[in-house]
C-alpha cells in the first residue's frame, strides 16, 4: 500500500505540473489542432478514419527503378462502417510501393476520406491494420513477464505503463508547449526513476541509495551532454523527424534541447539496473562478511561492477546500432567521400554523441552507486534487513 501511495502522489504532481503554465501555449493549441487537418490549398478539412477491407485488385502496374521492382496498384475497397465501395491508387509513378507493400483482397486496413478544394469526397488508403497483432504481442509480453516474474513482475509493468503516463502525460505535451526539452526531460526522468525504482524494490534504504544515484548521474550526464553538443555544434538536425517538426509548425521546439533529451531519457533506461544491481552487491557483501572494512567493500563491490557496465555499455551500442542499422549501410556503401568527412557529418556525430555520452554516464553510475552504498548501508542495517526477511539478490 505504501508503494501506491507513492505512485498515487507523483501521479498527483504530474498533473499539476501539466497545469503549469508556459511560454507558447496558445501555440501549441495551434499546432495540435493543425495536427488533425489537411490542407489543400487554403482549404481545410478535418480527416476521418475507419476501417476497411480489401475487395479486389483492380489493376497492378509493375516497373523498375535503379535495378529495383516497384509497384501501383489500384484497388476496391469496403468501408466497414458506412458500406461504400471505392476505388482507391497505392503508389505512383514518382512514389511506387515495394514488394512487401503490396495489398492483397482479404488485407484489413485503414481508410480516410477526405475533401478536396471542389468540396469533393474521395477515400484514400492509409496504411494496413495491425492493432491486432500488436495487441496480441503486449499481451503475451505482459503474460510472460506476470508469469516468469510473480509480483515484482507485475509491479514491472505498472511501473513501465507509468513511465508512458509520464512521457505521454507531462513531458511530451509540455516540450510541444514551448519549455525547455532538457529540464522537461529531467524533471521526467527523476519521476520514472521515482516510480521505477520505489514501485519495484520498495520503500526502504536500498531503493534510496539507487534513486539518489539516479539523479546524480543524470545531472552529470546533463551537463556532460550539453557541453559536447554545444562545442561539436550539434543542432539536432540529424533525421527527417526533426526537420519535419521544424517545418510543420508544431509550435516553438528548440530542437537543439530535443536532442539532449533523448540522451537523458535513453541513458535513463540503463541506470535503473546498474544502480540496483550495485547496491544490491554491497548489500550481499555485508550480509556475508559484516566485519569487512569500507575501502575493501568499496573495492569489492567495484569489481563486479566493471563487468556488468562492460555488458551494458556494449548493449547501448547495439541497441543505438540497431535503431541506426540504415545510416550505417549508408555509410559503407558511399565510397566516394572520405572516412573522416562520414563521421564529420552531423548524422553521424549526433548518433556518436548519443551513445558516448549515455554510455560515460552509465559507466559513472558504478562507482558513484557504489560509494553511496557503502556509505549508507551498514552491518547493523544489514542484519535487521535479514531479520525481516527482505535481503534479495538483484533482479533485471
Amino acid at each position: 500500500m505504501k508503494k501506491l501511495f507513492y505512485i498515487c502522489t507523483l501521479l498527483i504532481l504530474l498533473f499539476f505540473l501539466r497545469a503549469i503554465p508556459v511560454s507558447a501555449q496558445e501555440e501549441a493549441a495551434l499546432a495540435t489542432e493543425a495536427a488533425d487537418q489537411v490542407v489543400i490549398e487554403n482549404f481545410v478539412t478535418k480527416q476521418t478514419y475507419d476501417l476497411g477491407n480489401v475487395l479486389a485488385v483492380i489493376e497492378e502496374q509493375v516497373f523498375e527503378v535503379d535495378g529495383t521492382t516497384v509497384y501501383t496498384q489500384k484497388l476496391r475497397v469496403k468501408n466497414q462502417e458506412t458500406d461504400e465501395i471505392s476505388e482507391v491508387m497505392v503508389g505512383n509513378e514518382f512514389q511506387p510501393i515495394l514488394e512487401g507493400q503490396r495489398f492483397k483482397v482479404g488485407d484489413k486496413v485503414i481508410l480516410t476520406t477526405q475533401t478536396d478544394a471542389e468540396n469533393n469526397e474521395f477515400t484514400v488508403l492509409v496504411d494496413m491494420f495491425r492493432i491486432p497483432i500488436l495487441l496480441f504481442v503486449t499481451l503475451a509480453f505482459f503474460l510472460l513477464v506476470a508469469a516468469v516474474g510473480g509480483i515484482r513482475g507485475i509491479l514491472s509493468i505498472i511501473g513501465m505503463l507509468s513511465t508512458f503516463l509520464v512521457l505521454g502525460g507531462y513531458m511530451l505535451p509540455a516540450i510541444l508547449s514551448g519549455s525547455s526539452p532538457i529540464v522537461v526531460s529531467v524533471i521526467a526522468s527523476v519521476m520514472v526513476g521515482f516510480m521505477t525504482i520505489y514501485l519495484a524494490h520498495g520503500f526502504n534504504r536500498k531503493s534510496h541509495i539507487a534513486f539518489g544515484a539516479i539523479v546524480a548521474v543524470l545531472l552529470v550526464v546533463v551537463v556532460l551532454s550539453s557541453l559536447v553538443v554545444s562545442a561539436s555544434h550539434l543542432l539536432g538536425l540529424g533525421d527527417e523527424e526533426s526537420y519535419f517538426l521544424q517545418f510543420a509548425n508544431y509550435g516553438n521546439i528548440n530542437l537543439q534541447g530535443l536532442f539532449l533529451a533523448g540522451i537523458i531519457i535513453g541513458a535513463l533506461g540503463v541506470l535503473d539496473d546498474i544502480v540496483i544491481a550495485q547496491v544490491s552487491v554491497v548489500e550481499q557483501l555485508l550480509a556475508v562478511q559484516k566485519k569487512i572494512s569500507k575501502q575493501e567493500l568499496y573495492f569489492r563491490a567495484l569489481e563486479v561492477g566493471k563487468d556488468h557496465v562492460a555488458s551494458l555499455v556494449n548493449t547501448l551500442v547495439l541497441a543505438y546500432a540497431g535503431t541506426s542499422l540504415p545510416l550505417f549501410l549508408l555509410f559503407f556503401v558511399n565510397t566516394d567521400i572520405p572516412a573522416w568527412v562520414k563521421i564529420n557529418d552531423q548524422i553521424i556525430a549526433e548518433e556518436v554523441v548519443r551513445t558516448l555520452t549515455g554510455s560515460i554516464g552509465l559507466v559513472m553510475a558504478v562507482p558513484v552507486t557504489t560509494l553511496l552504498a557503502v556509505y549508507f548501508l551498514n552491518a547493523e542495517h544489514i542484519k535487521k534487513v535479514a531479520k525481516s526477511g527482505m535481503i534479495k539478490g538483484h533482479s533485471h
